[in-house]
C-alpha cells in the first residue's frame, strides 16, 4: 500500500511539473498585434495551438484577425463556429473549454478562465496591463497557481513590443 501511495504522488507531482504556466503582459501594444506574433512564433516552432476567450463574438474578432493582420500572410487556424475538421488546425479558437486540435499550448485571452490546464504543456496567460480589471485577473490567476505549485513564468513587454522574462 506504502509503494502504491507514493507511486500515485510522484504521477499527481510529474503532471503539475509538466505545465508550464506563463503570463504576458501588454503594455506597449494591443493584442491583435501581439497575439499573431506568439501564435507565429509557436506555430513556428512546431505546436498546435488553442486560443481561449470569453465570447463567441470574440472568436469572430479573433478569426478575422488572424486571416488579415498583414497583407503578406495569414495564421491558418478554425474555430468552434467550424464544423469540419477542428482536429486538424493547427491553430484553435474558442470560448469553451475544449481541445479537439490536440494542441499542447494554451493561449488564453480576454481574461478567459482556463479548465484543465494539466492537459496542456504550456499555457500562456495575455493579459492587458492597462487595464486595471485584466491586471487584477491576472494576479488572482498567478496566486492560484502558485498554490497549486506550477511552474510559472512572468513577461512582460519591453517598448519595442518584444518580450522580456522578469523574475519575481
Amino acid at each position: 500500500m506504502y509503494v502504491f501511495l507514493i507511486a500515485l504522488f510522484a504521477i499527481i507531482l510529474k503532471d503539475k511539473t509538466l505545465t508550464s504556466i506563463q503570463f504576458y503582459h501588454l503594455t506597449t501594444t494591443k493584442l491583435d498585434q501581439a497575439l499573431p506574433k506568439l501564435l507565429g512564433k509557436a506555430l513556428s516552432a512546431g505546436f498546435k495551438i488553442c486560443v481561449k476567450t470569453q465570447t463567441k463574438e470574440r472568436v469572430k474578432f479573433l478569426d478575422q484577425l488572424l486571416w488579415t493582420y498583414t497583407q503578406e500572410s495569414f495564421l491558418p487556424h478554425g474555430t468552434i463556429n467550424d464544423d469540419k475538421h477542428q482536429d486538424k488546425q493547427p491553430i484553435f479558437i474558442t470560448d469553451e473549454d475544449t481541445n479537439p486540435n490536440q494542441a499542447s499550448i494554451l493561449i488564453t485571452v480576454d481574461d478567459a478562465d482556463e479548465e484543465n490546464v494539466e492537459s496542456f504543456e504550456r499555457v500562456l496567460t495575455v493579459f492587458d496591463g492597462n487595464m486595471e480589471a485584466s491586471l487584477q485577473k491576472a494576479r488572482e490567476k498567478w496566486k492560484i497557481y502558485k498554490e497549486k505549485e506550477f511552474e510559472l513564468k512572468y513577461f512582460k513587454q519591453t517598448s519595442s513590443g518584444s518580450w522580456e522574462e522578469q523574475k519575481i
